[in-house]
């Protein structure tokens, strides 16, 4: 998807990387760096690649997702800091999206059934029972228990 979106806004295939700091080697004076999201690069990229090309003279980023052009030039601090308030939308909605905090593995199908597990162990089902029930391990269903 952010292939397409690239190619939307007239990038070219040939200068779509999948390595950042290659794509930031290959930017000339003159050159945007279309990313899909600022969000992309993460809290660990934002900042180095913001200070890469405001070493370059002209180079802007554009983030196609937020139609929102970054001028890295004399008014870089403030372009930072415009594309992390992006970075923190962004995590802010995935985790209402989510309900949770991001990070970490995803909650198993066994623990969709929590409540399920609770009721059957307060009538007196064994754990092992339960967890043969919901195909996992019976330190999985000591976990939802706690």
């Amino acid at each position: 998807m952010q292939n397409e979106k690239l190619l939307e806004h007239g990038v070219l295939a040939k200068d779509i990387y999948i390595d950042l700091d290659e794509c930031l080697g290959s930017l000339r004076t003159g050159d945007d760096l279309y990313i899909y999201t600022t969000a992309i690069l993460g809290r660990n990229r934002l900042n180095s690649t913001f200070q890469a090309v405001t070493r370059m003279d002209s180079v802007n980023i554009f983030s196609i997702k937020t139609s929102t052009e970054y001028p890295c030039d004399d008014t870089g601090i403030h372009t930072l800091a415009e594309a992390w308030d992006e970075l923190e939308n962004v995590t802010k909605k995935q985790v209402a999206e989510a309900g949770r905090q991001l990070g970490g593995r995803k909650p198993t199908f066994v623990w969709k059934a929590k409540a399920e597990i609770i009721k059957s162990r307060n009538e007196g089902v064994p754990i092992k029972e339960l967890s043969e029930l919901h195909n996992c391990s019976e330190a999985t269903i000591r976990r939802i228990l706690q």
